[in-house]
């Protein structure tokens, strides 16, 4: 009992440092854009996601790691998980340098290949050395986890948060005299310096730590081959889904700017309409997403738990209803962000809320990606963890292909980026239910899922509109009256989810019954 309690605390102590990690993470990107606008937000993301790729390759590693040190813990063999951490450490020092130099030396050739404009060289330049550190802080991350010592990977990934904050933040102002792309730079270097700060604090835990192996060191070298074939084995098929995961937003990166170029805009102004896109309203639309990414953390066990006592019926009903839920969630989200996307726009930035065209067809895509997020986990639950990555890999690959020849079209421009996306994410999702129909044995039920959570949506829309519409004129206020309106929205929605029957009286009181479970 003692270890399922350290064990659920450990969970805790990291989901709670992870959303407050998050929060910090979209809270940086306001600062900046208030402060170099979408030209500089723009040069900003052209190199961020190369290095959140680099990040897909590395993120295997800790998980690999935690578990070989937690498993020869568990058989009394510590100089063996000392040794799996030490070969484990060599390997992430050598990728990351490695990751680090090539991107510092092979910096002038991307910015060629992909036609960026020529001052983007810092940015890339300032990030690139972050890879090195992130690497040693994900072998540090992983040794505490395998050892159940969970506060330390908690704290280190709020303290790297808040030093790419303090730090990004900080240096975008003091380089604010020198130019909007050395100022883009000072923001790109917080990743950098986050990542020193959590890599010193676990440093610092792994010393007091230490102490723990010192008796059981043992300099054996023989095992040396067989842990790196084991931590490569378990660390790669994590490393390949997290980073065909983040080949959607490279995708924008490499092929959204030039083709901008192509259609006749200037360098600036490509840049800017790129910073809309990327630095905008996919920070924007990301939010609902946070709320399929919880679904999926409680989905995954919950379908492998009926999944392991062969109850195909649970299986169906659970796998139905997490779909269900999602689309409660997505719908509303969508419409609001598609009704209000100027209003919100001019809210969180104000004075430089333009790219509401965007975000207002954008949204259109949160649909897309919450299904196939749902679907994604309801696959991994049931133990299909290959469907995912192809399905992804496909939907870039249809999204590549169209925004290749969208963007390049001067009446559609970034317009082009955004239907991609959405053309992407859904044949994604098409391809995920298809999977998912054969192994959970769910059925799509277009009324339940779909029509009433629709119905609904579009009530609440229309009396949104109707809501700002009306108060700007009386107030005047662009804030107030959309904060009022998402309000009244809120309240309409629920209301409409009764009436339709998306949520029946039954739902209601399995959900009071849950809650109540949850707190004794």
């Amino acid at each position: 009992m003692k270890d399922k309690q350290s064990f659920v605390t450990g969970a805790i102590i990291l989901g709670v440092s992870g959303i407050v990690a998050k929060f910090l993470g979209l809270f940086f990107r306001w600062p900046v854009t208030m402060l170099i606008g979408d030209e500089g937000i723009g040069i900003y993301q052209l190199s961020y996601p190369i290095y959140m790729f680099i990040l897909g390759i590395l993120s295997g590693f800790p998980v690999a790691i935690s578990k070989m040190v937690s498993e020869r813990i568990a058989t009394g063999k510590d100089y063996q998980a000392y040794r799996v951490f030490k070969v484990s450490l060599r390997i992430l020092s050598i990728i990351g340098a490695a990751a680090s130099i090539l991107l510092y030396i092979f910096a002038p050739l991307i910015l060629k290949l992909l036609k960026w404009r020529s001052d983007a060289y810092y940015s890339l330049i300032a990030i690139s050395f972050a890879p090195f550190f992130v690497s040693v802080m994900n072998g540090f991350r992983g040794y505490f986890q395998g050892i159940q010592m969970m506060s330390m990977p908690a704290a280190s990934q709020i303290i790297e948060q808040l030093g790419r904050v303090i730090v990004g933040v900080g240096l975008t102002y003091i380089f604010m005299p020198y130019g909007v792309s050395i100022s883009a730079a000072g923001a790109s270097f917080g990743a950098c310096a986050g990542a020193i700060l959590g890599c010193i604090l676990l440093f610092a835990g792994y010393m007091v730590q230490k102490k723990r192996f010192l008796k059981a060191a043992v300099l054996d070298k023989s095992q040396d081959e067989n842990i790196v074939k084991e931590l490569l084995k378990i660390a790669l098929p994590i490393s390949i889904g997290m980073t065909v995961g983040s080949i959607m937003s490279l995708i924008d990166s490499a092929v959204v700017p030039a083709r901008l170029l192509a259609a006749g805009f200037s360098q600036k102004t490509a840049t800017e309409l790129y910073g809309q896109l990327t630095g905008k309203a996919h920070v924007l639309i990301n939010v609902p997403l946070t709320f399929s990414v919880a679904l999926g953390t409680s989905l995954v066990p919950a379908m492998s738990e009926v999944k392991a006592i062969r109850n195909m019926d649970r299986i169906k009903n659970r796998a139905e209803s997490a779909i269900k839920v999602s689309m409660i969630v997505a719908i509303p989200s969508a419409i609001g962000l598609f009704i209000l996307s100027d209003p919100i726009l001019h809210l969180i930035f104000p004075g430089r809320g333009e790219g509401g065209e965007i975000l207002r067809l954008l949204s259109i895509s949160v649909v897309f990606i919450v299904l196939a997020q749902t679907l994604v986990s309801i696959l991994q639950g049931v133990g299909n963890v290959t469907s995912p990555v192809k399905n992804i890999a496909i939907g870039a690959l249809f999204k590549l292909f169209f925004v290749f020849i969208l963007t390049s079209m001067p009446m559609l421009n970034i317009s082009g980026a955004a239907i991609s996306t959405i053309l992407g994410y859904a044949v994604t999702a098409v391809l995920n239910f298809k999977d998912a129909s054969e192994c959970a044995y769910i059925s799509f039920d277009i009324d339940k899922m779909f029509l009433r959570p629709l119905l609904s949506g579009i009530a609440m829309g229309i009396i949104v509109n109707m809501s700002y519409n009306r108060m700007i004129i009386l107030s005047g206020n662009n804030g107030i009256t959309t904060i009022l309106s998402i309000i009244a929205g809120i309240i309409v929605y629920m209301i409409m989810l009764i009436i339709t029957g998306s949520v029946s009286a039954r739902d209601i009181n399995n959900y009071i019954k849950y809650r109540r479970k949850r707190k004794r």
